[in-house]
């Protein structure tokens, strides 16, 4: 959760430390509602004397005085026993632990805990916060006053940013005001206000935080204002207005709460009016009418439960205005490319070997209007993990579902689905063997107002033939000693029978299982390497893994008019090479033996190094195909994202999503990132393609942060 950090919360912590160092002189000297520090107290100075006419103590010459962590240094301290009157002066040093307070002239009554120290200089380390005042005076035990005040966390004489006020007055747990504020770059100021007041608490603080700019060719000038408010401590809200000055002004909502270590959550609201101008404008370039209405908005909630470690619940829902609403509104890739928006709520009871699932799924088509989409409201699931009968070798496994289906066009109905499995595990020194078989019962109950129940039964054999040959090889290699090779063939036979299944529901593959009867074989190749990178522990890295499998259909259940019968399915082969640690290739892929051709492959490639730079490339690439149950589509995109520390305070950032089959260029975003030891900036530039639309959008924004009052948007 953000917050603004306020200049005073600091002041107050020292201000405590320098009183507490104050009275810890002479533990009898304390009045009676103060605590008494029982620890040690060493003083070390040139010279001690003490005048008896004024009832005084004074210390002269590095006067050196420490408590634990705590050091107090002075020129010259005076204690007056009677009046509880103390003064330091002369190059005082305060240091508490890493925190530092510096002045020439220090004092405070230890009874009444009043006092005063000029020209302070104070430093906290964790925070890199520099505060200096003129005068910073203590009334009484929860009210303070800086005179003369400037704020930063830049070092230097001459900070990149400060903070200054003529005069604070702060009532702690109250409020502060604040008069004649100035906020300077460098020597200049740049922003005057002449008073404020706002609440004081020592932790999270309500206020404004940073704003961000920018500027695109379709909606105009772009400031987004956002205002943070502290609830408690386990809740807080942003709010924030996000003028686009050629569509309208949006207002956003996001509430975060935390009630216990086992219950969180965070609602999410946006709203905008769109102009009338922009609409007709955008209407013109479409060349039909918009979709969505003068008001676009977009909610979302989330939560997360935990009863116990076993039983928990959680809730993601979203819905939008229109379907247009992530295309325009959208802030990352992800977003803009969505189609389909899933809402769920489910809760999850898990035992040690069953577990029970129950998942509310409402789902939105984004690409077009359809009221057949199906709805899952709900659907309810048990499983029993596989597990032996009775403590015999013979193993059992169960799924089950409940699924009531809705959608406002279409066949609606409830559907049962039972599926038990019995599996039994064949070892010899040499090889694997795995039978299985399963049954599987399926009942229908449809809403078309027919009290008629519809049923399916099925089963399924399953044998599975298996061994491993691997060999370790000793290699006199730089950090490489040993490999292992393993070599992993398998065979796999499956039957289903040929079932009617026509005069069934068709809600979705589950209700369409086609006969089978083919025999699967497949090689599984692994390269592992120990390593040692100059340590006497060393670890195992997969260097290499290859699958290739395919499959014979002794029964062809192609309902295609060709001539030859394919009793051959495409070769799949998945190949993984990892040379380091932080350096991946992936390539996977179906081969098409009888047409020469691979159907589909996709390459991905993933390199980083220990300084942060990384590289993402993805090809991905499928022929389209037409069925008569299945439709694939035809996908052809190559996606990169690289990212470069040009320095330690600068980092690039180039993402690119192309289109292959358009051979177009669907969105390119260049960002930067600056960050300097008390503040930050980031610039961000996007091109893309606005869909259905003949143009493209060209979008900047920009991001500032000052350490201590934001941090940079990521």
């Amino acid at each position: 959760m953000r917050g603004l950090s306020i200049v005073i919360s600091p002041i107050l912590v020292i201000i405590i430390l320098l009183c507490y160092a104050g009275y810890s002189f002479s533990e009898d000297m304390t009045s009676g509602d103060q605590k008494i520090d029982k620890r040690p107290i060493n003083i070390k100075a040139d010279k001690l004397e003490f005048d008896s006419k004024k009832n005084t103590y004074i210390t002269r010459g590095n006067v050196e005085i420490v408590q634990d962590k705590r050091v107090l240094k002075a020129d010259m301290i005076k204690l007056n026993q009677e009046t509880k009157e103390a003064e330091a002066s002369g190059n005082i040093t305060l240091t508490t632990e890493e925190d530092t307070l510096k002045s020439d002239r220090m004092e405070i009554n230890l009874d009444t805990q009043r006092g005063t120290v000029y020209d302070g200089r104070l430093f906290f380390k964790r925070e890199n916060l520099h505060l200096t005042g003129k005068k910073i005076e203590k009334w009484d035990k929860d009210r303070y006053r800086i005179i003369d005040g400037a704020f930063t966390t830049c070092d230097g004489p001459s900070p990149p940013w400060k903070f200054t006020a003529k005069e604070v007055n702060v009532t702690v747990e109250g409020y502060a005001t604040v008069k004649h504020a100035a906020f300077y770059i460098k020597d200049i100021p740049v922003l005057y206000l002449p008073y404020i007041i706002y609440p004081v608490k020592i932790k999270r603080q309500t206020g404004l935080l940073i704003p961000s700019i920018g500027y695109s060719n379709d909606g105009g000038a772009e400031i987004t204002l956002p205002f943070f408010w502290a609830i408690s401590e386990n809740m807080d809200a942003t709010f924030s207005l996000d003028y686009r000055g050629k569509r309208g002004i949006g207002e956003a909502l996001e509430y975060r709460y935390i009630f216990s270590r086992n219950s969180s959550g965070n609602f999410y609201l946006y709203n905008m009016r769109e102009m009338n101008s922009y609409r007709d404008w955008k209407e013109e370039r479409k060349g039909e009418k918009l979709i969505s209405g003068l008001d676009r908005t977009m909610l979302r909630y989330r939560h997360e439960q935990y009863f116990d470690p076993s039983f928990s619940a959680k809730a993601d829902v979203t819905h939008v205005s229109d379907r247009d609403f992530f295309r325009d509104f959208g802030r990352i890739v992800d977003d803009r490319s969505k189609e389909k928006l899933e809402s769920t709520v489910f809760a999850t009871k898990l035992w040690q070997r069953f577990g029970l699932n129950s998942e509310f799924r409402y789902t939105e088509d984004l690409e077009k209007e359809d009221k057949t989409t199906l709805q899952s409201l709900p659907r309810v699931e048990f499983a029993a993990s596989k597990q032996s009968i009775l403590g015999s070798p013979i193993f059992y496994s169960l799924t089950s579902a409940f699924d009531n289906f809705w959608r406002e066009e279409g066949e609606t109905g409830q559907r049962v689905d039972i599926y038990p499995k019995l599996l039994y595990t064949f070892h010899t020194d040499y090889f694997e063997l795995k039978p299985e078989i399963g049954g599987r019962e399926t009942i229908y109950r449809l809403n078309d107002g027919e009290d008629k129940i519809y049923t399916r039964g099925i089963y399924d054999l399953n044998l599975g033939l298996t061994t491993v040959f691997q060999r370790i090889f000793d290699v006199d290699g730089e950090s490489i000693k040993k490999l292992e090779h393993s070599v992993k063939p398998e065979l796999k036979y499956t039957f289903i029978p040929d079932v009617d299944q026509g005069s069934l529901p068709n809600f979705d593959p589950a209700d369409r299982i086609d006969r089978k009867n083919s025999l699967t074989y497949s090689l599984i190749s692994n390269l592992t390497g120990k390593i040692y990178e100059g340590t006497d522990d060393p670890y195992y890295h997969r260097l290499v893994r290859l699958k290739l499998s395919q499959s014979y259909n002794f029964s062809d259940t192609r309902t295609s008019t060709d001539d030859s019968r394919r009793l051959f399915s495409p070769v799949s082969g998945e190949l993984d090479i990892y040379p380091a640690k932080n350096t991946s290739l992936r390539l996977d892929g179906e081969y098409n033996t009888y047409d020469s051709e691979f159907t589909t492959y996709n390459v991905l490639i993933g390199l980083k190094d220990e300084r942060g730079d990384s590289l993402d490339l993805e090809y991905r690439n499928t022929k389209g195909q037409t069925g008569n149950l299945d439709t694939i589509p035809e996908i052809g995109n190559l996606n990169m994202k690289l990212k470069v520390k040009l320095s330690d305070s600068v980092d690039l950032k180039i993402e690119n999503r192309y289109s292959t089959l358009e051979k177009l260029s669907l969105e390119t975003i260049f960002g930067i990132n600056y960050r300097a030891q008390c503040w930050g900036v980031r610039g961000e530039y996007s091109d893309r393609v606005v869909k259905d639309e003949d143009r493209r959008e060209q979008r900047f924004m920009i991001f500032f942060s000052l350490t201590g009052l934001s941090e940079v948007e990521k």
